[in-house]
């Protein structure tokens, strides 16, 4: 776990910001399975992380 806070935002505005990137993946995917009916691997959503 990295102390760098790290932030991904899906296309609807929802935002997760945190500094465990496995925390912000599995919220991701939740997100985006239950509020899009999209499936979206750790690559998919590790490619959506920016600095917060």
């Amino acid at each position: 776990m990295s102390s760098e806070m790290k932030q991904a935002t899906c296309s609807c505005g929802f935002s997760v910001v945190s500094d465990d990137e496995t925390e912000i993946v599995e919220i991701i995917q939740n997100h985006a399975d239950g509020k899009h009916g999209k499936a979206m691997t750790v690559k998919d959503v590790r490619g959506m992380l920016k600095e917060a």
